[in-house]
């Protein structure tokens, strides 16, 4: 469909006045100005795709932001209770997150352990994430496939598929990084392979 724009009408850079790359400009204030200025029904197909591409890269901006003040609201808790009581800090963190989001408890343990997981764990993928390569579909899927592994193990995934993550659907990068935790740590993978085993017999046990 992209390439149907590109050939069916000209582009409307020219007579709309949308920047040239728009949809690689760094994100942030600048970017969210050019794109609150843009009347999307008025320029062309393809201009469309690239307004489409530019707000994605501002939403995943502005959303990486996000956990990073989820992050900091959980320094401010520490900086109260003490880095003693690990489980209170979690708590008083995620009951104010759940207050100001108007969140379930269960969605704000959940939201909360993706922005630590994010600081703390897998420091590039929250980069990659506020610069706006990659969207919050694909982050999740880096961080839901890396879960299981050590951290060490984890940041070397990350590393192998940034360059790569923004061009692969989900259902690609989910494979990739399958591949990849399987070569980063096999024993691993041999242990999380004989667990699913065990598991589908127990449960066909239990069927009989």
């Amino acid at each position: 469909m992209f390439d149907t724009f590109v050939k069916a009408t000209p582009s409307a850079s020219e007579v709309e006045g949308i920047p040239a790359g728009l949809d690689e400009m760094e994100p942030g204030p600048v970017l969210a100005a050019f794109l609150s200025s843009i009347d999307v029904s008025r320029v062309s197909g393809f201009d469309r795709i690239v307004v489409l591409r530019a707000r994605q890269r501002l939403v995943s901006h502005y959303q990486a932001q996000l956990y990073g003040d989820m992050a900091a609201i959980s320094d401010a808790i520490e900086d109260l209770d003490g880095p003693d009581d690990p489980e209170a800090v979690w708590d008083g963190a995620a009951a104010e997150i759940r207050a100001a989001l108007r969140l379930t408890r269960r969605a704000a343990d959940t939201e909360l352990g993706v922005a630590m997981e994010l600081r703390e764990r897998l420091p590039r993928l929250h980069a990659a994430f506020t610069a706006g390569d990659l969207d919050g579909r694909r982050v999740r899927t880096i961080l839901r496939s890396t879960g299981h592994l050590a951290q060490e193990a984890a940041r070397q995934v990350v590393d192998q598929i940034l360059e790569r993550a923004p061009q692969l659907t989900t259902g690609q990068l989910k494979a990739a990084l399958a591949r990849l935790c399987v070569e980063v740590d096999p024993e691993q993978a041999k242990t999380r392979y004989e667990t699913a085993v065990e598991e589908r017999r127990i449960v066909s046990e239990l069927s009989e």
